[in-house]
């Protein structure tokens, strides 16, 4: 392969949800190990690649909902500004956008083919979408430089009530991701029989859950609402996290905390947080469940159908099956091994 220059500078277009871009975070990070110099732009949500500028793997955000994306869809000329030297699409849109940019006069474009039904996982595939740049690269384990000697004199006094505690995430952003709350409230008694401390943390769009955990009493334990790299400052300094397939599952892996995350219908081969500490439990269809498991080809390992269970409204009964006592397991199991 010939060997090709770092650039000057580099836009990456890397939308989507918490979770997708967490994953991109590594594929960034190759970025930056591969052109230190590069003024690296990234395109996607703000509040999500905040802490990506924090960790220095970025240089500077541009909303996907802002004035930039407008001007590149809507054909507006350029300014100077605006045109790097190379551009890294990941995006379903990646047609049209490589196109746009070719005619921008960005000098390399490289575009995310549709994503395989394949089980590589999230992080991999973006990576290997840079390999004409950088080869065949695995996904690092562990990324994000949050050590915690030094976070406890960054986070504000009350966020210090995170240290090495157990914290249980019980929303998400799909109901039907969700393990139920009851069965969080149970692992977090026995865990505080164990002489554990636990700490509650809410997403966003986690309002009902929040509610709930103060009907229950739990307000004392609850965190406090923060900021993205705030958070990930909270998790790295907390002893593990149990949650759902969730953004925050990816955050607290990629800052080396311990994790166990409670997977639905969705594939964990593809979707599990990164890290050498990082358990999973896998729901399993039952009787009733609508959502698929079949055996893979040739009697290979299973697919799972990326689809939830129907006809059940907003709870997936495969995941009520699983107990506390079996989560308490895995996170006993996760903490011995970290």
């Amino acid at each position: 392969m010939v060997e090709i220059r770092p650039p000057a500078s580099i836009l990456a277009w890397l939308p989507g949800a918490l979770g997708d871009t967490l994953l991109g975070y590594p594929a960034l990070a190759a970025l930056r190990s591969w052109a230190p110099a590069a003024c690296i732009t990234v395109v996607g949500r703000s509040s999500y690649l905040r802490f990506a500028v924090d960790c220095g793997i970025v240089d500077r955000i541009e909303d996907a909902d802002g004035p930039f994306p407008s001007r590149i869809f809507s054909g507006e000329q350029a300014g100077a500004t605006d045109v790097p030297e190379l551009a890294v699409l990941w995006s379903v849109a990646h047609a049209e956008l490589a196109a746009r940019m070719v005619r921008l006069g960005v000098g390399r474009v490289i575009a995310a083919s549709t994503r395989a039904g394949d089980q590589r996982h999230q992080s991999q595939y973006l990576l290997d979408t840079l390999a004409p740049l950088l080869g065949r690269r695995q996904a690092p384990l562990s990324l994000l430089p949050v050590q915690p000697a030094t976070t406890r004199d960054l986070v504000p006094e009350p966020l210090r009530r995170a240290a090495n505690a157990i914290i249980l995430h019980p929303g998400a952003g799909s109901r039907w991701k969700r393990w139920p709350l009851g069965h969080y409230l149970a692992l977090a008694t026995a865990l505080r029989r164990r002489g554990a401390v636990v700490r509650w943390s809410c997403g966003p769009d986690d309002g009902d859950v929040r509610s709930a955990l103060l009907r229950a009493g739990q307000d004392d334990e609850l965190l406090p609402k923060v900021d993205l790299p705030d958070f990930a400052r909270m998790l790295s300094v907390a002893r593990a996290l149990v949650s759902a397939d969730t953004g925050t599952a990816h955050l607290a892996a990629l800052c080396g905390t311990p994790t166990v995350t409670i997977f639905s219908p969705t594939d964990p081969r593809r979707w599990k947080p990164l890290g050498a500490s990082s358990a999973v439990i896998q729901a399993r269809s039952h009787l009733g469940c609508a959502w698929e498991c079949r055996q893979g080809v040739d009697g290979g390992d299973p697919v799972l159908a990326l689809r939830r269970c129907t006809g059940q409204g907003d709870a997936c009964p495969c995941l009520a099956r699983i107990s506390p006592e079996h989560v308490l397991r895995h996170l006993w199991q996760s903490q011995s091994g970290s």
